[in-house]
């Protein structure tokens, strides 16, 4: 395995390993490889290529991330074949559409986070995370203040989340819990309060609502497994994927249990046994501009009608591809026009 990819594998384990000793097993595994010490980004050969048939894609389209490039497909009919494609990239992750329509792409290889415009060949913004390796990213835009997870932090194991107020491109903050061992996702919601899924030193999931301003955690005791993605939403519930329970789904106000789930296909399906052999591994979503829709990554792309049923699993997508160089279930997914920043869970 290369260094590059080496790296990329420590950034998913967190919702793996699901025992203390596979939990130490993979830090200590993490902590022995190589950082790579030259810097990597889209030349200009390939940045040409990048989006040379982009001119075919729709208003509305779905990023998927898979080993060294970022797939762009139509959002309404993700059968129908790639309309573009960002190439030039090591192990792409964290996707993220902002309000207009600006994909960040979370680069854990170099400890960066690049910006790209729509349809520009090559990033027109770069953050640099000078302390850990980072993971995902969330934006609060009327602040202008960017929340970038780690997986792992090199000074302090506790750091879950970089600031980068004011349109900083470097750190001026970070936030903490001391209960922390492995950082996962992050959201914001429209009272710029955010909400941050995490491995605890005991190997629990744990999500964390840091308010407004406020450096301050609150554990709102939600029940996981594993600590996934992350979504505000206009209802004021919690969309969360939790890996290692195969499933996506809602907390609804003042629940700590997930409900109305969507991305599981472990159960009713011939052949497999529940919840012991599912077909995917959900670590990362995104919503759609109306909240309709859910596309959940998880070793391939699947398109799922957002809620979920109440009270059972949805465990039929309404579309599902297998892309290239789509064999990691944290690749990243982003979807454009995104969801809005969520009501305040409370």
């Amino acid at each position: 395995m290369t260094t590059h990819s080496s790296r990329f594998v420590c950034s998913l384990t967190l919702g793996r390993a699901l025992t203390a000793a596979g939990l130490l097993a993979a830090a200590a595994a993490c902590s022995s490889q190589e950082t790579p010490s030259a810097s990597f980004a889209p030349t200009a050969d390939r940045a040409a290529r990048a989006y040379a048939d982009a001119g075919r894609c729709p208003a509305a389209v779905v990023y998927a991330a898979g080993r060294d490039a970022i797939q762009v497909y139509d959002a309404n009919n993700l059968k129908g074949g790639r309309c573009g494609r960002i190439t030039g990239l090591v192990a792409p992750q964290g996707l993220l559409v902002d309000s207009k329509r600006n994909l960040w792409v979370v680069d854990p290889v170099n400890r960066q986070i690049n910006k790209f415009a729509p349809g520009t060949h090559a990033p027109v913004l770069t953050l640099r995370d000078t302390g850990g390796t980072p993971n995902a990213i969330a934006l609060d835009e009327a602040s202008g203040t960017a929340y970038v997870t780690e997986y792992k932090n090199d000074a302090d194991a506790t750091t879950l989340v970089q600031v980068y107020a004011g349109g900083s491109t470097t750190p001026t903050g970070s936030l903490h819990d001391p209960a922390a061992r492995n950082g996962g996702f992050a959201a914001v919601d429209s009272q710029g309060n955010v909400y941050v899924t995490f491995m605890t030193q005991d190997n629990k999931a744990q999500v964390d609502r840091f308010a407004a301003g406020s450096s301050n955690p609150e554990n709102l005791g939600l029940k996981l497994i594993s600590a996934g993605a992350i979504a505000t939403t206009k209802s004021g519930a919690l969309a969360i994927c939790d890996p290692a329970a195969y499933r996506c789904g809602v907390f609804e106000l003042g629940s700590k249990n997930i409900s109305h789930v969507f991305g599981h296909m472990g159960m009713g399906r011939a052949g497999v046994r529940p919840d012991k052999a599912p077909f995917i591994i959900p670590e990362a979503f995104a919503l759609d501009r109306g909240e309709r829709h859910a596309y959940v990554a998880g070793g391939s792309v699947t398109q799922w009608a957002y809620p979920g049923p109440a009270n059972r699993p949805n465990h039929t997508p309404q579309a599902e591809i297998k892309l290239p160089g789509f064999d990691n279930p944290a690749g990243g997914i982003a979807v454009s026009p995104a969801s809005r920043p969520g009501a305040a869970y409370y």
